[in-house]
This record gives C-alpha cells, sequence and structure tokens, in this order.
C-alpha cells in the first residue's frame, strides 16, 4: 500500500529563476539579479553573513587573496576610515566580479558597513578588471598636497609610522599596504611637512655624493633625530661626516661605520626583506656612538637579521648636551 507523504508549503523551497546558475540566493542577489537587465549599482548595508555569502557562492576562480590588503581594509574598518567608493562588482548570474579583499574584511572583523554594489554586469568582464594601473600611497599623498619627492616622502613616513607604532617587531610584515593608512600618511605629512622639505634635500644631497645607503631610512633618522630634539647644524655635521669622511682618526666609530656602508653593497642583498629596517636601526647607532662617547666602539658591522626587539633609539640632545646651551634658539628642527 503506497503513502503519500504531504510537506508542508512553509518547507518547500521556492525555485529563483537563477538556480540553474547553482546559486545559494542571499536577500541581495534575490531582489536584484535580472539576467536580461541593464547593469545598475546601489548603496547596499552589507553585514559578515552577506559578505560571506557573496564570497562562498561565486563560480568564477578570484585571483588568490592578497593578506596586506585585506589587512589594510580591515584597519580601515576598525577606525572608521572606510568609505563608499569602488563598487563590488555581481554579473548576471551571481558571481563575485571584483570585490573578494573588502568582503573578505568584513568577514573578518566582523564589521557591518555601506557599500556602492553593481549588479547585473557583464560576466566577459571579468578579464579587463584591476588590469589598469592602481593608484598607490604616492598618489594619494601628491593629491592631499605633497608636491615634491611624493614617493620618498610617503616612504619615508610609512617607515617613521612603524618606528613610533611597532619599532620592536619585523617589519617584513607591514609593508606595502600594511602598517600606516593614508589618513594617517596624510595626518603625519600635515604635521611634518616643515620639516620634511628641509630633510628630503639634505639626505638626497648626501646619497649623491655617497650611494650607499637608503634615502629612506635617512628622511626617516632624521624625523626621529628631530624628534629627540637635535638640531640643524648636528645632524648636517653627521651628513657630512658620511658624504666626505674628513679628518676621521683611524680608529672613529664613523670611519667604520662609512666603511660598511661602502662595502654593504657587496654582501647584503639589493632585496633584502628587512633592508631598510636594518639599515635604520645601524644609521641611529652609529649617530648615538659618535654623539654619545660611552657608547663608542671602533668597529661597526652591519647585521643580516632584522633587530627584533632590539630596535636602537636616538639619543636625547637633553642628555649629551650641557644644559646652558639647550636655552639656544634653532629652526623647526630641520636641516638647514
Amino acid at each position: 500500500m503506497a503513502y503519500l507523504v504531504h510537506t508542508p508549503a512553509y518547507l518547500i523551497r521556492t525555485a529563483h529563476p537563477l538556480k540553474n546558475y547553482g546559486i545559494l540566493m542571499n536577500p541581495l542577489l534575490a531582489q536584484n539579479l535580472n539576467s536580461s537587465g541593464d547593469p545598475y549599482a546601489k548603496t547596499e548595508v552589507i553585514t559578515p553573513e552577506i559578505a560571506q555569502d557573496f564570497l562562498d557562492n561565486t563560480k568564477i576562480r578570484n585571483r588568490n587573496l592578497k593578506k596586506g590588503r585585506v589587512d589594510s581594509y580591515s584597519k580601515a574598518l576598525r577606525q572608521g576610515e572606510w568609505k563608499v567608493a569602488e563598487p563590488i562588482l555581481i554579473c548576471r548570474k551571481g558571481n563575485l566580479l571584483d570585490g573578494q579583499h573588502r568582503l573578505t574584511a568584513i568577514v573578518r572583523t566582523g564589521i557591518t558597513t555601506k557599500m556602492l554594489v553593481s549588479y547585473n554586469n557583464d560576466p566577459e568582464c571579468f578579464k579587463v578588471i584591476d588590469i589598469g594601473a592602481s593608484r598607490r600611497h604616492a598618489d594619494m599623498m601628491q593629491i592631499h598636497g605633497c608636491d615634491f619627492h611624493p614617493t620618498l616622502v610617503t616612504s619615508s613616513l610609512r617607515h617613521y609610522y612603524l618606528y613610533t607604532n611597532i619599532r620592536d617587531e619585523s617589519w617584513s610584515n607591514y609593508g606595502g599596504s600594511n602598517g600606516a593608512t593614508p589618513t594617517e600618511l596624510n595626518a603625519l605629512w600635515d604635521i611634518k611637512e616643515d620639516a620634511l622639505r628641509r630633510v628630503v634635500t639634505t639626505v638626497k644631497a648626501a646619497r649623491r655624493r655617497y650611494p650607499h645607503f637608503s634615502n629612506t631610512a635617512g628622511v626617516c633618522f632624521c624625523l626621529i633625530a628631530m624628534d629627540n630634539g637635535w638640531r640643524s647644524s648636528e645632524l648636517a655635521e653627521f651628513w657630512e661626516l658620511i658624504k666626505t669622511g674628513a679628518n676621521l682618526p683611524a680608529d672613529s666609530i664613523m670611519l667604520s661605520y662609512r666603511n660598511q656602508l661602502a662595502q654593504r653593497s657587496r654582501w647584503v642583498p639589493q632585496k633584502l626583506q628587512h633592508k631598510t629596517q636594518i639599515e635604520l636601526n645601524c644609521m641611529i647607532r652609529a649617530f648615538n656612538c659618535w654623539k654619545d662617547k660611552r657608547h663608542s666602539a671602533k668597529k661597526f658591522m652591519f647585521p643580516l637579521t632584522p633587530p627584533q626587539g632590539d630596535m636602537q633609539t636616538v639619543i636625547p640632545r637633553s642628555k649629551i648636551v650641557r644644559p646652558d646651551i639647550l636655552t639656544g634658539r634653532d629652526d623647526i628642527g630641520g636641516l638647514a
């Protein structure tokens, strides 16, 4: 005897016109997709659950996730710097064409935010997405108002940020999109602009005469030294010794440091992952040994490993210079 099993209506899943594409529809896809409609965009509230659904249900192979980019977007979300800008692209079949890094950041942070979502896009446009030049931090710095050496200024401020915030960690995981956000770099530029205009010119001039150190490390060092009270003339003397080595005794730490700089390119890989951090640490150490005889040494050696837990600090000027000299007037603290 056959029995008929009655299934309640609320347990029956209504077929969606796009079911043939194998897509488990989320509410936004169900409401907005039309396989025969034109593309259009609208602002949507994207929860972590909806973001995960977009990521899970796409049938198009996206590029591998870049951890640095996800970390950068996550930081912007946590700090309230997220802006509704470039749209998430969804094709007319419901597949995600562009936006996986932004959606992943929403999932990882658990933060709900507004995003511009473009629906009903041609699946073939996936082939031409992100093939143009992306906007770099230096481009955004230039737009903000940095009208000279924006690439060097941006790199120097990014390393200055790393030094002041995560000094004793390896910086290899904080390059590129990590570390300071564009908003934070712009704020640093506003604070350090006058000093940078003097520092960059002086460091680049020194490197033209003696091209064995990083411009980024040099500019970053100057900013750190000025934070610790060192004056124009004192920093200018330091760079002059690096350039010329004039009148340095044979047992001078500065002469040893200068000689190591000259030989560094022979045995330090140019693409060393921690190169700028190592150079900055050595520069600070050489300056401290030069100014404070208690830290003096006769031979200087460049390490090849990042100074985790042992990043040098610039000795404060107030610990070296006699109190009566401290009252002398200085300019903004930059290099003359």
